[in-house]
């Protein structure tokens, strides 16, 4: 007899004893994927994931490998013979990830579309729109290259770049006779329907040193206009204050999805000092309205309570959200830091040092604050906060929280059990955290107890906001990878990943084991959406167009893209929520070059 017939023979047998499968469980078997059953991730499913499954009988499930839904294969909370069932449906199923497609964008030393005699010198991280078009700093070299013109924008499809803004060319929306006079050190901004930000250094007609020398540009790439230029009447304020750019603390733009854009700008004029000399500004271009400045009244607070400073950022639907620092009668370093969100005239505090802790009995309050600033599109936020209190001890004094003002979700607490990390194992400490539109969140964990060692102690968990799931750990099999072959420090992960509205997720990491070379353990990942496994996109060693990739720690692709953003908080992107990421690599003979990487359609078959 066969061992699939042997097998399914059993089944029967614990079916006829009374362990068979109701009409409910066999529609929920009907869910999913059927390489689900591919419990070890090794791209196919086999006898190894049947024995995983007997080896957990009874539990709520494991696996030998991370990002998959483990040995419960179908979710149900319990491996039982209906997870049994799902791996003998899925018996020899090839379980292979998307295909990864890598599409060069720019490489050092290229000549510059559309400029004769001009080449690529070094390029700077790239951005991406929704349309797959890509955006990205470069500082040029030739002839005619000198201190004048050495910085371009360029964007576009990896077939169809454009200079878009060039040093010492005519400023947009300028009249023509006032120039960019310096780009070097400002980094465009792009949002997902393509509209871009960026600010430079003037010169010419009519412009004056220190005064209106610097204006910030916002549009689309064919319509891209001035919004605040030094000297002008800053908007919703007293006549006579004006952006100052002699001083500046800081000037720029940051573009939104649906259009609107949040300038943040110093002042100065009659009335204005340190106290009061930094603003905000949100809004469509054209109609910017006044939402922050340091010494208005904070939102939440007691009366004559205002605001010191502010760490912001933006979301769609013209809110805003951020880390505030106050200053007042009573504020002192026990109460000073609190966070707040909402659009124009909502403004809502969400936590404050001080205050009462969500969730929590009485007397138990926030000590810590922190400027961990993620945001979605449905006015939401996180919050990395300390606490104290009764019953508050070192061991459990730290937590995330994810939510609007009114309703935040405890995500998780130090001292907790560690959600499927084996017995006795606790949270030991939370690293910050991301948000995406699906109201998920994506956050660090280091562990602790008797089984926990350097080899394994940190962990990446994602989901709902109430019940995230343990996705990759240190010491776990590296999906897609031979079985011996182990993740190897995630506690790095979380500052260098990066998300989508859609859930989708890049991230690299360390592998190791045997056959792992030193200059090949480095890899990019993406967790697939739709799939939920963490696909190996490219990695140290990785050879495209006859150059190797180099990557001698995860910080060296990581910092390739922009990171550190959930996709709707208004910070730059580098994926888009086609699945797109337009990233800066170093190779092994010196050079670097931008890439557009894709992932092709999967075969996956539905159960």
């Amino acid at each position: 007899m066969r061992r699939r017939d042997l097998i399914s023979g059993w089944i029967l047998a614990a079916g006829a004893a009374g362990i068979g499968l109701s009409a409910s469980v066999a529609a929920a078997a009907e869910r999913g994927w059927v390489c689900d059953a591919d419990v070890n991730i090794d791209a196919k499913v086999d006898v190894l994931d049947l024995l995983a499954v007997l080896g957990d009988w009874g539990t709520s499930g494991g696996g030998l490998g991370s990002g998959g839904p483990g040995t419960d294969v179908n979710g149900d909370g319990t491996v039982d013979v209906l997870d049994l069932l799902l791996v003998l449906k899925g018996w020899g199923e090839d379980c292979s990830p998307p295909a990864v497609s890598i599409t060069p964008v720019a490489h050092v030393g290229d000549p510059v579309p559309g400029l004769d005699d001009i080449s690529y010198a070094y390029l700077i991280g790239p951005l991406i729109d929704d349309a797959g078009n890509v955006l990205f700093r470069t500082f040029l070299a030739g002839d005619s290259i000198d201190s004048t013109n050495y910085v371009a924008y360029l964007y576009g499809p990896p077939s169809g770049l454009e200079v878009i803004a060039w040093m010492g060319q005519p400023a947009p929306d300028m009249g023509g006779q006032v120039l960019l006079k310096s780009l070097d050190g400002f980094k465009p901004y792009i949002s997902e329907t393509g509209w871009i930000t960026f600010m430079s250094e003037l010169s010419g007609e009519g412009i004056i040193e220190d005064y209106n020398d610097m204006a910030a540009f916002a549009g689309p790439p064919d319509d891209l206009r001035v919004v605040l230029q030094g000297g002008d009447q800053a908007p919703g304020l007293d006549e006579g204050i004006i952006i100052d750019v002699d001083s500046w603390t800081w000037f720029g733009g940051l573009p939104s999805d649906d259009g609107t854009i949040m300038f943040v700008g110093t002042l100065t004029g009659p009335g204005v000092d340190e106290s009061n000399d930094l603003a905000a500004w949100l809004g469509p271009r054209d109609d910017l309205e006044l939402v922050y400045r340091e010494g208005m009244d904070a939102p939440g607070t007691e009366p004559g309570v205002t605001f010191w400073a502010a760490s912001m950022a933006v979301y769609n639907n013209a809110s805003y959200a951020f880390l505030g620092i106050l200053t007042g009668d009573g504020i002192d370093e026990t109460n000073k830091h609190g966070r707040w969100i909402g659009p124009p005239g909502g403004l809502e505090l969400v936590a404050r040092e001080g205050d009462p802790a969500a969730g929590f009995p009485e007397g138990v309050i926030y000590t810590t604050v922190a400027n961990l600033v993620a945001t979605n599109n449905h006015g939401e936020t996180n919050v990395w906060a300390q606490i104290a209190g009764p019953g508050i001890t070192e061991d459990d004094h730290r937590v995330i929280y994810a939510g609007s003002p009114n309703d935040l979700v405890l995500v998780s607490q130090t001292g907790d059990p560690a959600p499927e990390a084996g017995p006795e194992v606790e949270v030991a400490k939370l690293g910050n955290s991301l948000i995406n539109d699906q109201r998920e969140i994506l956050y660090k964990v280091t562990y602790r107890g008797a089984s926990i060692d350097d080899l394994n102690k940190w962990a990446i968990y994602f989901g709902p906001y109430e019940s995230p799931r343990l996705e990759l750990r240190d010491g776990e099999h590296a999906p897609f990878f031979p079985l011996n072959t182990k993740l190897f420090y995630m506690g790095g992960v979380m500052s260098i990943a990066a998300m989508n509205d859609i859930g989708d997720i890049v991230a690299p990491s360390e592998i190791t084991g045997p056959g792992v070379p030193d200059d090949a353990d480095v890899i990019l990942w993406m967790r697939h959406r739709e799939l939920e496994r963490w696909v190996p996109l490219l990695g140290s060693g990785t050879v495209i167009d006859g150059r190797t990739v180099y990557a001698a720690e995860p910080g060296d692709i990581g910092d390739g893209y922009a990171n550190k953003t959930g996709g709707s908080d208004g910070y730059s992107q580098s994926l888009n929520d086609n699945r797109q990421l337009a990233v800066k690599l170093e190779f092994t003979d010196g050079t670097h070059g931008i890439y557009l990487i894709e992932l092709a359609e999967h075969h996956w078959r539905r159960r």
